[in-house]
């Protein structure tokens, strides 16, 4: 019985410090741009809110721009943070989040929802 509960303690404890790895989200941006950091610089940023603001107007699609600049996911898993931010911080049933993040060879990663065919749904949806 002690060895039973001692194994239960310890799954408790392996579950809370996988939750305390979980990388915190920051509360969602007022417009549709992340960047914290401003390293887009404001008139590149007030543009990009102006045009993701206008594709949000006319096609229902909520669309953030993410400049990360904090701890990354432990695992790496940059596409999986796009997705949580996208989940937590959409406004419309159909979403996009572009996140770049550094230390990551410049590259973008993104993730959506709503569109039946992916990708190619997306772009039909802008056009």
């Amino acid at each position: 019985m002690t060895a039973l509960r001692l194994g239960i303690a310890v799954l408790g404890m392996l579950a809370l410090g996988a939750q305390a790895r979980t990388t915190d989200l920051p509360p969602p941006p007022d417009g549709h741009v992340f960047d914290a950091a401003n390293s887009l610089g404001d008139r590149r940023r007030d543009d990009l809110e102006a045009e993701l603001a206008r594709i949000r107007n006319a096609h229902r699609i909520d669309i953030h721009a993410v400049a990360w600049d904090r701890e990354l996911p432990q695992d790496g898993d940059l596409a999986a943070l796009a997705a949580r931010l996208g989940d937590a911080w959409a406004r419309e049933d159909r979403w996009v989040v572009v996140l770049q993040a550094p230390g990551n060879d410049g590259a973008i990663v993104g993730a959506h929802r709503g569109f039946a065919g992916g990708p190619a749904d997306a772009d039909a949806a802008l056009a």
